[in-house]
């Protein structure tokens, strides 16, 4: 198992499982978590014994509560450019992967945690996993997840996942195509392990070149990145994330040495 600080990667029988290693967190991603993000992906995507990629978050409650917060609230008008880019090159690492990748849902995912997992191949989900778009309540506009839910679920359901925040339950998701499966919490490893089995089987070049063909409805994301940086300059330039996220920690009694989402 290769050694990072904040994410796991484990390579077992030509399957490269990445967990986001903070579940003190509810595995809420900085920046370190970011760039090991990347590394692990690019790791995984050249290792020629590698067929499949899960990525998923430690413990049972959350897959990735998205932004640490405690990380974004205090960020400068500058900042938010290049917090931008770096979620950037995390999705991607994702969408270049030339092997399939399957999110294992074992929580709460929301914000930029649905967003990655949105840009995985497959997500499935234990009966106890919740999703959401929750940047609206932080004070956050969500450029990238709309885009996403819109070539998902259609824009009606994007518009009110993104402007209302809501939490929406793992059968409901599923009923949105938002996850494709949903199974007993029991369950959740021997379904993905199935599904690996599945997808180590197939021949390498032939899936490199489906997952080539899969990524034409992400090719416009360069373009929605643009559209992030600027926009979320403009929310970061209002104050407003500053202070919905400082009310957001301070309702949880969080402090600044207690940064836990």
């Amino acid at each position: 198992m290769s050694q990072f600080n904040n994410i796991l990667l484990k390579k077992e029988d030509k399957v490269a499982t990445v967990t986001i290693n903070r579940p003190d967190k509810m595995n809420a991603m900085n920046s370190p978590t970011r760039k090991e993000l990347v590394s692990a992906f690019t790791d995984a995507a050249n290792d020629k014994e590698i067929r499949a990629v899960i990525l998923t978050g430690a413990g049972d409650r959350a897959f990735s509560a998205g932004q640490d917060l405690s990380e974004s609230q205090t960020f400068s008008v500058d900042q938010a450019s290049p917090w931008i880019k770096e979620f950037g090159q995390v999705y991607d690492a994702i969408i270049d992967m030339p092997k399939p990748i399957i999110a294992r849902l074992n929580g709460v995912t929301v914000g930029a945690g649905l967003q990655i997992a949105l840009l995985c191949d497959m997500r499935i989900a234990s009966e106890n996993a919740k999703v959401a778009m929750t940047e609206i309540n932080v004070g956050i506009p969500c450029i990238t997840g709309s885009f996403l839910l819109y070539h998902i679920a259609g824009y009606f359901q994007a518009a009110e996942l993104t402007l209302t925040g809501s939490v929406v339950d793992a059968k409901r998701a599923a009923e949105l195509g938002v996850i494709n499966r949903v199974v007993p919490t029991g369950e959740l490893d021997s379904t993905i392990s199935d599904l690996t089995d599945n997808l180590k089987e197939k021949p390498p070049g032939a899936m490199a070149l489906q997952k080539e063909w899969l990524r034409w409805f992400k090719r416009d994301l360069v373009e929605v990145s643009k559209n992030a940086e600027e926009i979320h300059t403009k929310a970061f330039d209002s104050g407003e994330p500053a202070e919905m996220m400082k009310k957001f920690l301070e309702k949880r009694g969080l402090t600044k040495t207690q940064k836990k989402l």
